[in-house]
């Protein structure tokens, strides 16, 4: 009932701005793979939390590394 009328709205494209769409969806893919790597490093050990600033660092060399796969993300979504 409800889900039939919707069903075909929900994952259709936006119609304006689609580029500002694929840029929060690789935005967003690149959050979540930089908080995927540091806590699977951190669950295995490598990241210490005794070490102050390595943490820190992990997070910041996650997020620049994911500026690749997040350009990828958007460009392939875009096209």
């Amino acid at each position: 009932t409800g889900w039939k009328l919707v069903h075909a709205d929900v994952f259709r494209p936006p119609q304006n701005h689609p580029m500002l769409f694929c840029v929060f969806i690789g935005s967003g893919a690149q959050l979540c793979l930089t908080i995927l790597c540091a806590i699977c490093l951190a669950a295995v050990g490598f990241l210490s939390p005794a070490r102050r600033g390595s943490l820190m660092n992990a997070f910041l060399i996650f997020y620049m590394l994911g500026g690749i796969f997040a350009g990828y993300v958007s460009s392939r979504l875009y096209k």
